[in-house]
């Protein structure tokens, strides 16, 4: 008769012999049937025999390596002391592996649990049979719901089991892991699990979930793209605004181990698709981040653990798309993103202004991109953001990387720097003719987009070919030389013109006192120069004239000789009202004579109405 083995301590963990067994285990101690009569009731097992795990350790999701869905006690393993509260967790994980398995075999089209499991009789007995664990917590904190994230199929019960226990969706594993991280980071992401968890009620609350790595919606971002278009309806739906913004402020504001928000990562994931054909799951990604900023505006201003805003990664991902090697046109994903940064410089132009880290600011961070054709509109509305802030030695400094310049327009050669402002102001000489400002341009190439134009009180002889226009299809041609009066600064615009500025920021113009230039005539000087500040020193220029000369003007410097009929224009309705970019406080009145009576009263009651 063999020996008979009485088992009395095995917790102590000792080095292990073939097969998983201690050599020289204490913890067994071998009784022969010769020296002793064993009681079989006195033998009791205080351990079982658990398999070693399998290598690879703990993957990505918090799981262990493969384990057998079978639990039994034989074969390679150790000795582990098992408590009966251990046991029940066992038993909770074994039936949650078995409800998995079953329901993952049925092949079914149903459209509702019940007819997936055959009728609403078959569906309830599966609930009476299972009812104590659909919602309960095995081993390791897993739940039935984090089996079911591994899983690629289970939509109609994940619902029904979320929407009889919400809390399974934030009941965390051991190593931090909710069941819709697990399955967003699994090696094939598990985006039907997804889908079902953002059909319920739980799904705003399943966004908001961090572990260690940002948000769900980080997750989805990044590896989810069809997924974009489910969260997009599912936020839209949230009816109430204050809430809605409460959310996706709360959503944009978390950041992972990079310090990257769900924007970070939003931009990141179309960079990465630089390729030559479109990705359909890019156009919704570019919707729903449209729609994230419109809500909530703040998103595009948090920054990583480098000091770069959404924006930043955005127009340095354009740049970079022109790299290496250098295409003729962008990939249409990019094209996307390119309208996308353009959309901000008038909806959140404030942001362009932010430099990174290394103090650079957006438009720097295109490159020699921002010479391509093809971003020459993205980098001109940039250019144009920077005009009206900056200096002219900060402007020199962005787009030349020039540390130190004059006050005088300087050359440049053909790609190089150039003249962003034209300013006669400080001249002593103020009769110019055609043939000096030919020469002048000899030496200078202009900005498509000026600063500024600051012209005195100036005559210009000869340049009649200046002011011929050239035919258009919708009206006869006519000639500026046929205009009433003074054209000289008619011929001193045309001529920027002619040099390919077709922008100027900011106008002043000192007009003659005793014959300033009429009305049609300065409509024809500054028509289509897009002029934001306009000071115009002519007294009583009508309404109309400033609205045909400068329509989108911000900054209006106006000069009264208290003409009572001027006045009632300016006053009127219909009159400086048209100018909606105007501020009230942008208009600046001048006053050549001292304004008393009723026709300064009515003006100022009226503008200030």
């Amino acid at each position: 008769m063999p020996p008979r083995v009485a088992l009395r301590d095995c917790r102590e963990r000792v080095p292990q012999g073939p097969y998983g067994w201690d050599k020289s285990l204490r913890s067994v101690h071998v009784v022969s049937s010769k020296d002793q009569q064993i009681d079989e009731n006195h033998i009791r097992p205080i351990g079982v025999l658990k398999r070693q795990p399998t290598l690879g350790g703990e993957g990505d999701d918090g799981s262990e390596g493969e384990e057998d869905d079978d639990d039994d006690e034989e074969g390679e393993g150790t000795f582990l002391h098992v408590s009966s509260e251990e046991r029940k967790l066992r038993d909770i994980t074994r039936r949650h592996r078995d409800i998995c398995k079953k329901y993952v075999q049925i092949k079914s089209k149903a459209k509702s649990v019940e007819q997936y499991f055959g009728g609403p009789e078959v569906f309830h007995r599966f609930l009476e049979e299972n009812g104590d664990v659909l919602g309960a917590v095995g081993e390791k904190g897993e739940t039935l719901l984090h089996h079911f994230a591994r899983q690629r199929k289970g939509q109609l019960l994940v619902r029904h089991l979320v929407g009889n226990f919400p809390e399974l969706v934030h009941q965390k594993n051991w190593n931090g892991y909710t069941a819709p991280h697990i399955a967003g980071v699994q090696d094939t992401c598990n985006q039907q699990f997804i889908k079902a968890i953002l059909k319920t009620r739980e799904k705003i609350p399943a966004l908001h979930q961090e572990c260690g790595n940002g948000n769900l919606l980080h997750i989805i971002l990044q590896s989810m793209l069809p997924i974009v278009e489910i969260v997009h309806n599912a936020l839209k739906e949230v009816s109430d605004a204050q809430q809605r913004h409460k959310i996706l402020e709360d959503l944009f504001a978390c950041r992972d181990k990079k310090g990257q928000t769900p924007l970070h990562v939003a931009i990141n994931t179309i960079a990465r698709h630089n390729t030559g054909l479109t990705t359909p799951d890019i156009p919704p990604m570019i919707r729903f981040i449209s729609f994230a900023l419109a809500e909530n505006p703040q998103a595009l201003s948090h920054t990583d653990n480098i000091g770069r805003t959404p924006l930043h990664v955005a127009v340095k991902a354009i740049g970079d798309s022109f790299a290496s090697p250098p295409p003729s046109q962008p990939s249409p994903n990019i094209e996307y993103l390119i309208d996308w940064v353009q959309d901000l410089t008038t909806r959140c132009p404030r942001e362009f202004y932010k430099r990174t880290e290394d103090n650079r600011l957006p438009y720097e961070l295109l490159g020699s991109a921002k010479n391509y054709t093809v971003l020459r509109k993205l980098s001109e509305d940039i250019k144009r953001l920077y005009m009206r802030e900056l200096s002219v030695d900060e402007l020199k400094e962005i787009l030349y990387d020039v540390r130190t310049v004059g006050t005088q327009p300087h050359s440049s050669g053909p790609g190089g720097e150039k003249t962003i402002y034209f300013d006669l102001s400080n001249d002593a000489e103020n009769n110019y003719t055609y043939k000096r400002l030919t020469r002048l341009a000899r030496h200078v190439q202009f900005e498509s987009i000026l600063h500024h134009v600051d012209l005195p009180c100036l005559t210009v002889s000869g340049g009649e070919n200046l002011l011929e226009e050239p035919q258009s299809d919708q009206e006869e041609s006519r000639r500026m030389s046929s205009l009433p009066g003074r054209v000289d600064f008619v011929k001193v615009f045309q001529w920027l013109r002619s040099k390919g500025v077709s922008e100027i920021i900011d106008v002043s113009v000192v007009d003659d006192f005793n014959t300033p230039h009429c009305e049609e005539a300065i409509e024809m000087a500054l028509r289509g120069f897009g002029v934001e500040i306009l000071n115009w020193n002519r007294f009583d220029m009508p309404s109309d004239a400033i609205f045909n000369a400068a329509p989108g003007v911000r900054e209006l410097y106006l000069y009264s000789s208290s003409n009572n009929e001027v006045l009632r224009g300016w006053s009127a309705p219909g009159g400086l009202e048209k100018l909606k970019r105007v501020r009230a406080d942008k208009f600046l009145i001048l006053k050549h004579v001292l304004m008393t009576g009723y026709s300064w009263k009515n003006f100022t009651s009226a503008s200030n109405e």
